[in-house]
């Protein structure tokens, strides 16, 4: 009878000890994300004969959203208006200065905007047939009211759709423009990113950040924050470093 062993342990001798201290060992070398992954296979095969062990395992690594440095968002802007794609223009004006997603912009109609105000009600997803689909926002509070820079409202058509494009195509189109743009590869997504940690580093509150983005999570901001907007990372440390400064300074 052939005995299944884990790292030289048969199964009647592997408890919750061995394995703790197999998943301590396995992460010396290995990623959290990958010893979850080994984990739980380990523990289905051990399922499988009879054997229920279990273990504490590693935290789940914080994922660090990349967020667009100002320039950056300035030159896909510039490279857009050059080849004059107005359709991306407006697609990427309105995700990084309006926190819409590609769905949201994909179903906002002219008619949906009145005045400075945008009412974000309805999005658009392209099926497994390649065929457009109207639905609503991805969650209830993603229904909201956005009122945008002026020069933004400009950029909008009188009539129809604001975009003539599906949301696959931002895609393409926005990853061909920073290639040759010369820009590093990041997500259309990451222009909400953008919006939120500008927000954040000229002082609006959380509440309101997540009120015009539609976020329901604080933890969705948190991982945000992490990828501040670069030009401001700096402009934080050396606020806090005054502020330490002119309040204890003298003590040295």
């Amino acid at each position: 009878m052939k005995i299944t062993v884990l790292d030289g342990y048969a199964l009647n001798n592997i408890d919750k000890y061995v394995m703790q201290d197999w998943v301590n060992e396995f992460l010396q070398t290995h990623s959290p994300k990958t010893v979850r992954n080994a984990y739980g296979l380990a523990r289905k095969v051990l399922s499988e004969y009879g054997y229920e062990v279990t273990a504490k395992l590693p935290p789940k690594e914080p994922k660090t959203i990349f967020v667009p440095s100002n320039e950056q968002v300035q030159t896909i802007i510039k490279w857009f208006q050059d080849v004059n794609d107005m359709d991306m223009v407006r697609a990427i004006s309105l995700a990084a200065f309006g926190t819409l997603r590609r769905s949201e912009i994909c179903g906002l109609q002219a008619e949906d905007v009145k005045g400075n105000i945008v009412h974000i009600h309805s999005a658009i997803v392209v099926d497994e047939d390649n065929n457009k689909i109207t639905k609503g926002t991805k969650t209830f509070g993603s229904d909201r009211y956005i009122e945008l820079p002026q020069f933004v409202i400009d950029l909008l058509p009188n009539a129809g759709p604001v975009v003539n494009i599906s949301p696959d195509v931002i895609t393409s189109r926005f990853e061909r423009g920073l290639k040759y743009a010369n820009l590093p590869s990041f997500r259309f997504h990451s222009l909400r990113a953008y919006s939120a940690s500008f927000m954040h580093s000229i002082g609006i509150p959380d509440f309101s950040i997540m009120e015009r983005g539609g976020w329901t999570s604080q933890d969705t901001l948190n991982r945000i924050y992490r990828g501040t907007v670069p030009e401001y990372k700096q402009t934080f440390i050396n606020k806090t470093n005054s502020q330490i400064e002119n309040l204890f300074g003298d003590l040295f």
